[in-house]
């Protein structure tokens, strides 16, 4: 993950942060070795986290489906936490920061300016613009608890889906309870692998793989279980498939996994 920003954990006094009226320094966005990320994004997420972890009365936004950080529980700055856009925004920002104790956060930025990696200016404009000049503390928190509210709901619709069209005789998969994949694990009617494969799974299983994903499924997106394969482990001898829900409509989930079916049951002949 990039770094955008690295923020030292204190223990703050509650305070409803307040809005900075500078104005973003291009100087600085445009600076991509500036390892600490530019000031005025700093202080906006600066001041979020101490929004997050040490709540004014009323507080600003609702925390009914929230779960405490391991950093409002950490009374002796033990907790290091890095924070991705790439899940709650856009991947594309390549951005991240990390909040810990004093210390690490100054050996961590000693390292970051002897390295070339940083977040590129114009993402943290962008961001900048967003989240500070945009939407304000309220409004990301709005999203944030939309984003999670959707997230909760689109497994059920994927799963639903799955039961509805994947043939069983052959597939298999677990109900995710986080993240934002279904993994299927696709056998073939009691019959081994390696006695369908004449010994030679591995090339078996990515001769499959080919077919299914390459070949059959017409445009839709189903990533290969044998890319997450540590060779010469307990994966070499199994098929898998890996669906996201995170960012389809739910039509195209349907239509999705009907054809991944279709798919399956023209590989293993089930008609």
């Amino acid at each position: 993950m990039s770094q955008l920003q690295a923020t030292a954990t204190t223990q703050p006094q509650p305070q409803t942060a307040t809005k900075s009226t500078n104005d973003y320094n291009l100087s600085h966005a445009l600076n991509y070795g500036h390892a600490a990320g530019s000031p005025a994004l700093l202080r906006f997420i600066t001041e979020h986290i101490e929004l997050v972890h040490n709540p004014p009365t009323p507080q600003p936004h609702s925390q009914s489906h929230g779960e405490p950080s391991y950093l409002s529980l950490d009374p002796s700055g033990r907790t290091i936490r890095l924070d991705s856009t790439s899940k709650i925004l856009a991947p594309g920002l390549r951005a991240g920061w990390i909040t810990a104790p004093a210390p690490i956060i100054t050996k961590f930025l000693a390292y970051q300016e002897n390295t070339t990696v940083a977040v590129s200016g114009p993402s943290q404009l962008m961001l900048y613009h967003l989240l500070d000049q945009t939407w304000g503390h309220q409004g990301f928190f709005t999203w944030l608890e939309y984003l999670s509210e959707r997230y909760r709901v689109r497994p059920g619709v994927l799963v639903r889906v799955c039961e509805r069209y994947l043939p069983r005789e052959v597939c298999a998969w677990v109900v995710p309870e986080c993240g934002m994949f279904v993994w299927v694990q696709v056998g073939w009617g009691g019959i081994s692998f390696f006695e369908a494969a004449g010994g030679e799974v591995r090339r078996w299983i990515l001769d499959v793989e080919e077919r299914v994903v390459d070949g059959a499924l017409r445009g839709v997106q189903v990533t290969k279980g044998s890319l997450f394969c540590v060779e010469g482990g307990r994966g070499d001898e199994e098929l898998h498939f890996r669906m996201t829900f995170a960012v389809e409509t739910e039509g195209g989930l349907v239509e999705g996994v009907r054809r991944f079916a279709e798919a399956l049951r023209e590989e293993f002949a089930l008609g």
